[in-house]
């Protein structure tokens, strides 16, 4: 009898017994001709995984009492589109135009412009996932983000915020139902035109009055500055719940995590979406009020005013990103922390909401000042330039302390770096 045989034949009274699947192998082995290929069957070859599978393959570890390793995220599973958000890319911008164009055709050919930061940012999202693609969320979930939160965000905000007006006309304007519903339908106006002395005398009065100053506080810094920064924060909060595995974030260890700058991705296209829909909306409002006292200079002048609004918008963005990262990844030694919430949120949220307060604030002063309720654009050369100068500071700085904690990221990155290496070299020695 052949050795390979005698082994198959074996039973658990003798030897360790082969593997039936074994000795079939064996058994064509033997009885193909000599100098022949051998083919296994198709039922023995494992089956090849599928692409999507490739970032949960763990790779083999011989050495004991060490875990396996994930394997590292490459750029291009980051940047995997499926077929429903390659047609959204091809089809929303050009159908968002096309539908502008019925209403508005000079709006129609200014609003390219509102993609501008969404398309640099895009760029710079590829660049760095090239160097760092386990750091970064995957590009599909942040492109829906952005989607959701520039359409239901938008509404959600909308909608909070006039509930918190009507919430401050009532305290306000207390006792005087008459004088709140005026209010309320001059702060709607978005033009003068057509009004005569009196109503204009009233305007002006009732812009001077401390109860429009309340109103503008409550609504720039509660309404807009709160309600806006919390729901760009959302995308934060989701990408905390999805990505956050820093020894135990969330109270359990995340199948996803690693993701340290996955924050911030989140962040950038919450906001984009956010204020691509915002400013295209102002867009076709300001072109809107072609012919109604503001002439072609001031309304190109409004147009660049909103798509540099973008990046006042992003500067606060990222900032409550970044302070989120801090809490959740980081300690002072640049060692990982266990996230266990012992910064509050407000610390994290709170300047980017009184950046944004702020800036608005500053906005609806310089309407008051030139006699309007609400906001409509100043008309004046001098007004206008100290506004936009004033709001240029604002964000400037939001934008400055943006950059200095990010660096403050980069530099724990660093430390970490440099006490691994350090701790490296005393174990070999």
């Amino acid at each position: 009898m052949p050795l390979h045989s005698a082994k198959c034949s074996r039973n658990s009274s003798g030897a360790a017994a082969v593997p039936r699947s074994a000795c079939l192998v064996q058994h064509r082995i033997n009885q193909r001709p000599q100098n022949s290929i051998y083919h296994p069957p198709t039922s023995l070859i494992p089956p090849r995984p599928h692409l999507h599978q490739i970032s949960n393959l763990t790779i083999p570890n011989t050495t004991r009492g060490i875990e396996p390793k994930k394997m590292s995220t490459t750029p291009t599973q980051n940047t995997l589109l499926s077929l429903p958000t390659r047609l959204l890319i091809l089809l929303g911008p050009p159908s968002t135009l096309l539908l502008t164009s019925f209403y508005s055709p000079t709006a129609a050919f200014y609003s390219p412009l509102a993609y501008i930061p969404p398309l640099y940012l895009h760029h710079e999202y590829h660049k760095s996932n090239l160097l760092s693609p386990s750091k970064h969320a995957p590009l599909e979930p942040l492109i829906w983000t952005g989607l959701l939160t520039g359409t239901l965000g938008l509404i959600t905000a909308s909608a909070a915020q006039l509930l918190i007006l009507k919430a401050a006309l009532f305290g306000v304007f207390y006792r005087d139902e008459k004088a709140g519903e005026l209010f309320f339908k001059e702060m709607q106006r978005t033009s003068i035109d057509g009004l005569n002395a009196e109503e204009l005398a009233s305007r002006v009065a009732l812009a001077g009055s401390w109860r429009n100053c309340a109103m503008n506080s409550i609504f720039t810094f509660l309404a807009a500055g709160v309600v806006e920064e919390g729901i760009k924060f959302v995308p934060v909060l989701y990408a905390r719940y999805r990505y956050g595995k820093v020894s135990g974030v969330g109270g359990k260890e995340r199948s996803e995590g690693g993701r340290e700058r996955s924050y911030i991705d989140f962040a950038i296209a919450g906001t984009l979406g956010f204020g691509v829909m915002e400013a295209l909306g102002f867009l076709y409002g300001i072109f809107g009020m072609e012919g109604k006292g503001f002439g072609r200079g001031m309304l190109v002048v409004m147009v660049l005013e909103r798509v540099a609004g973008q990046m006042g918008h992003l500067a606060t963005g990222i900032l409550s990103a970044v302070r989120a990262t801090r809490r959740d990844f980081y300690d002072e030694d640049g060692e990982r922390t266990s996230g266990d919430g012992k910064t509050k949120w407000w610390w994290v949220v709170g300047p980017s909401a009184l950046y944004h307060g702020f800036s608005d604030f500053v906005a609806l002063s310089a309407s008051a000042l030139d006699g309007n309720v609400g906001f409509i654009h100043p008309r004046g050369v001098k007004l206008v330039v100290s506004m936009i100068g004033v709001i240029g500071c604002i964000w400037g700085a939001a934008g400055w302390q943006t950059w200095r904690e990010w660096e403050g990221l980069d530099e724990l990155d660093r430390k970490a770096a440099g006490k691994k290496a350090k701790i490296s070299v005393e174990k070999s020695e």
